[in-house]
């Protein structure tokens, strides 16, 4: 099978299966978390401007919500992109400029089949910071994107102020009991970028994702975002299924441990009541690793940013204040 298709038709039909079936019993399992998970914020949640940056070596794409005080960057997940920060985005955007960036493969970004190891993510935002000249961030990454965001903290702490990290993938890798089930980590993630064959067989498969659980605008693009239309009418996510392996099977396997003490500032570690951190003693390498760290948690799963925004931007914002 060529390094960019899609899985055959057995392993989809499967695999599709088991993604509903799992994705069914989060949307089920949500009922119960309570707070403000699948409240959607007061106000508009769209940015004021959509732009695409050329770094020299990639474009990104960037969602910017202008304002006066520091800015705040935003990382997002595999497979989502930078809408799936909109919301808290929103909110957070009163004293400082916000940017939410999608990161290669993703969004509207440039998406090569391969090169999405950690030092070359990084040197992407490096480039990006450089390029619209911003000297010092606020930084915050979700899943995938806080370990990136680790990575760039260490690589340029004197231009990171403060860094937030939404259940981040571990400093090492996927804890042993994920890695062990191939196939819960295939049902939770094939949802959201298995190839359709049609545009209203996407447009249906909306439903069917556990965090696109509200339906409305912000829902609608971030779900748009994700693909893209082929000539003869199927819809591909953007990211190359190529990539996406190297994200998966390599990128969040490389261990970052021995960097983490690189990172000075301040740092909040954002857990949901459904954590990608759930043994004990998953929190012991960040709390070893990073010397100015608290800890809260959010009532939701692990896409809790797009999908409890309200209380994420609220303790975001105390953390703010303090940085």
């Amino acid at each position: 099978m060529p390094p960019d298709a899609p899985p055959g038709k057995d392993t989809s039909e499967r695999n599709g299966s088991l993604s509903r079936a799992w994705h069914g019993l989060l949307r089920q399992t949500a009922r119960a978390f309570g707070g403000a998970y699948g409240l959607t914020p007061p106000g508009s949640a769209l940015p004021d401007e959509e732009l695409v940056v050329d770094t020299g070596v990639v474009s990104l794409q960037l969602l910017h919500w202008p304002g006066q005080g520091p800015c705040l960057v935003l990382l997002h997940g595999l497979n989502n992109n930078a809408w799936a920060w909109a919301r808290a985005a929103s909110q957070l955007r009163r004293g400082r400029r916000v940017l939410s960036v999608s990161l290669r493969g993703h969004g509207a970004s440039s998406a090569p089949a391969h090169g999405y190891a950690l030092q070359t993510t990084t040197q992407d935002l490096v480039s990006l910071l450089d390029t619209m000249s911003i000297d010092r961030v606020h930084l915050a990454g979700h899943s995938w994107g806080g370990k990136v965001a680790c990575h760039l903290a260490a690589t340029i702490p004197d231009r990171i102020a403060s860094l937030v990290l939404a259940d981040p993938a571990p400093p090492r890798d996927l804890n042993r009991v994920i890695r062990s089930v191939p196939w819960l980590v295939d049902a939770s993630l094939r949802p959201e970028r298995r190839p359709f064959s049609s545009r209203a067989a996407w447009e249906r498969a909306m439903s069917t994702v556990s965090y696109l659980l509200v339906g409305d605008e912000i829902d609608h693009r971030l779900w748009q975002a994700s693909y893209v239309e082929q000539g003869d009418g199927s819809m591909l996510h953007t990211l190359p299924e190529s990539a996406y392996r190297e994200i998966l099977e390599q990128t969040l396997a490389q261990d970052i441990r021995p960097l983490l003490r690189r990172i000075t500032c301040p740092a909040l570690l954002m857990l949901p009541t459904f954590t990608l951190s759930f043994l004990p003693g998953e929190l012991r390498a960040w709390r070893q690793g990073l010397a100015q760290l608290d800890v809260v948690r959010i009532r939701g799963d692990h896409t809790f940013i797009h999908t409890n925004a309200i209380d994420t931007a609220a303790a975001m914002e105390r953390f703010l204040a303090r940085a």
